[in-house]
């Protein structure tokens, strides 16, 4: 007896690129990031595509264009923090992609200084910071960071171990540790995360398994530790 194929689980990180030509030049995280924070009415009424902006980046500007604008309009209140957060956290993502990290550092860092009215931990600003963090090569800040921030990540309901954020965390230990010069430190990092992307493919997170695997390939080559995988 044939046994029906499980759909797979839709997470609320998901989002389908549009496949016109102006959301397929922004890319998949700027634009995934603007769908949070706007409505589709309210993006059609944009009619961005219709606007001067030929290159990316003129497309990145267009798109901070509405960041601002819609930042300076949204309340103060407990009830408007989701919104204000979402707006600050697509210009934080989106302003590196235009030259400006610092600025974009800075929001993340503001962002944290607020904390959420619910009492919840902003493990998403924490995870971009901590990500920022190591990509401007501080990594000793990027490993307190992350040790600070993957047990909340990997006790959340929403995510846990196997999730793609946990794991991604794990690849970011694993670099930090390795251009400290701590090798076992890294090379134990990278064990566990090949263990639990390996453990992937048998949990809710099992359509993300080639991708993961294709980011350890990526890293193993970055860092030349071909021979932890032996």
């Amino acid at each position: 007896m044939t046994v029906p194929t499980q759909p797979e689980e839709r997470f609320y990180w998901d989002f389908d690129l549009p496949s016109d030509p102006f959301w397929q030049a922004v890319g998949w995280k700027p634009a995934r990031m603007f769908f949070v924070c706007f409505s589709q009415a309210e993006i059609n009424s944009m009619d961005l595509a219709s606007k001067p902006a030929p290159s990316q980046s003129d497309k990145f500007e267009l798109l901070l264009q509405q960041y601002e604008a819609a930042s300076k309009t949204v309340g103060s209140s407990d009830s408007d923090y989701e919104k204000r957060n979402n707006l600050a956290m697509g210009r934080a993502n989106l302003l590196p992609l235009l030259g400006r990290a610092e600025e974009g550092d800075a929001i993340l860092k503001e962002m944290l200084a607020k904390p959420d009215p619910s009492g919840k931990p902003q493990i998403a600003t924490m995870h971009n910071l901590a990500t920022r963090v190591a990509e401007r090569g501080d990594y000793a800040e990027a490993e307190m960071m992350v040790l600070e921030l993957l047990p909340m990540e990997e006790t959340d309901p929403r995510l846990g171990p196997h999730s793609p954020q946990a794991l991604s965390l794990l690849r970011l230990l694993t670099e930090a540790r390795y251009w400290l010069g701590k090798s076992e430190l890294a090379k134990e990092s990278f064990q566990r995360l090949v263990k639990l992307t390996d453990e992937a493919k048998e949990t809710r997170f099992r359509k993300y398994e080639c991708d993961e695997k294709e980011l350890i390939d990526e890293l193993v080559k970055k860092l030349g530790i071909d021979e932890w995988t032996h």
